[in-house]
């Protein structure tokens, strides 16, 4: 299961968001090669944060383009 980020003040999720995406990354996306091969994927802090923000949720349920401002269509 995704965890918030424990890498200090720099990745603090204080928004509402859309939790499922990361877990289901981690839960159905194992690492495909090199010495980790098959084992299940964790997302960095950083990853984790970005991938948060990117389905960030806003107060209406509606969700935003990432950085953009601009509402997502229906």
């Amino acid at each position: 299961m995704a965890k918030a980020p424990d890498a200090g003040a720099e990745f603090v999720v204080d928004f509402p968001t859309l939790w499922i995406v990361p877990d289901w990354i981690e839960a159905h996306c194992p690492i495909p090669d090199g010495f980790r091969v098959g084992e299940d994927l964790e997302l960095y802090p950083w990853q984790l944060w970005c991938t948060v923000n990117h389905y960030r949720v806003e107060a209406d349920g509606s969700r935003r383009a990432a950085g953009a401002g601009v509402p997502l269509p229906p």
